[in-house]
């Protein structure tokens, strides 16, 4: 991400109520996809796990847009 991508995203990373959204959204999908991994074969538990992954970087967007921004 780079700063300007940073500074358009700001509004909705310092919308309270967006990002409560944001996070159960997340939260809500991560453990669907953490079911979907109990009874998955190899390739599809590596998807599984990629995914898990962007929505741990969802779960920290607003400290990374904030850091990016302040660069």
């Amino acid at each position: 991400m780079n700063k300007q991508q940073a500074i358009k995203l700001l509004p909705l990373v310092n919308n309270h109520e967006s990002m409560t959204l944001l996070d159960f959204y997340v939260d809500t999908r991560a453990e669907e996809i953490k079911e979907l991994l109990t009874t998955a074969d190899m390739s599809s538990c590596i998807r599984y796990q990629a995914q898990i992954e962007e929505l741990r970087r969802l779960k920290k967007l607003r400290d990374t847009v904030i850091k990016v921004g302040n660069m």
